[in-house]
């Protein structure tokens, strides 16, 4: 983008190809790109050079593309979708990666992954016999992603050095009332409505923050931007005493 393209471009700045000039871009989702975007990429691709917004000069570039999709592209193909030109610039070389639920060996090793990843503890938490079967034993539609979301909710309702409870939601009855379905749990809640679960995710917020901030109770209230009589409040509710 050139300076004065248009009304709030005060600079100029390179654009992602520029950016990775020497280098790699990696395009996720390509599947998911309009044909008319497609048409501008296929010219990237076969010419190596950009033009950025505002301007009428074209600039050498020299990148290799990584690319992904979930999508089996010789359909869209097939179907108008995607151009067979594109496809045949990005496919040098590809690889097929099984969906989750066919790999499933290497559901540990993502797990501790995204456990460390995530994890706001000094001592990083590991997960329960009966958390890790929960993982394993699931089909992941979501694959990785899905996998990385109920790891990071765990974290937050987590407050010992085990993950005993997995909780695992179905995205799709996600709406506007603010209604999920559990998938899978291997928690059993003495009260299974929406008081029990919010104290539940209340408790195990403030003791995360407080542990991150070794205890200091000023820091911790500054960091959920909670008023001082609120945060006190919720600690005498929930029986916080550290």
């Amino acid at each position: 983008m050139e300076k004065g393209a248009y009304t709030d471009a005060k600079q100029s700045r390179p654009g992602k190809f520029e950016l990775a000039d020497g280098g790699d871009i990696f395009l996720d989702e390509i599947g998911d790109l309009p044909l008319d975007t497609q048409a501008k990429l296929l010219r990237t691709l076969q010419e190596r050079s950009v033009e950025r917004v505002g301007s009428n000069r074209s600039r050498k570039v020299n990148f290799r593309v990584i690319s992904a999709t979930n999508q089996p592209l010789s359909d869209l193909m097939t179907t108008g979708r995607f151009r067979e030109d594109v496809i045949y610039r990005l496919s040098d070389m590809v690889l097929w990666l099984p969906p989750l639920r066919d790999r499933k060996e290497d559901i540990p090793l993502l797990a501790a992954y995204f456990i460390k990843k995530y994890s706001r503890s000094a001592h990083v938490p590991v997960l329960s016999e009966s958390s890790l079967e929960t993982l394993i034993n699931y089909s992941w539609p979501g694959n990785v992603r899905q996998l990385e979301s109920t790891l990071k909710r765990a974290l937050i309702f987590n407050d010992s050095k085990v993950i005993e409870r997995i909780d695992i939601y179905d995205p799709s009855t996600f709406n506007p009332n603010g209604q999920t379905h559990i998938l899978v749990s291997n928690h059993t809640y003495e009260k299974d409505n929406f008081d029990g679960l919010m104290r539940d995710f209340e408790r195990s917020l403030l003791n995360s923050t407080l542990q991150r901030f070794a205890g200091d109770k000023n820091a911790a209230m500054s960091a959920l931007k909670l008023p001082r009589a609120t945060f006190y409040r919720k600690l005498a509710q929930l029986g916080i005493t550290n």
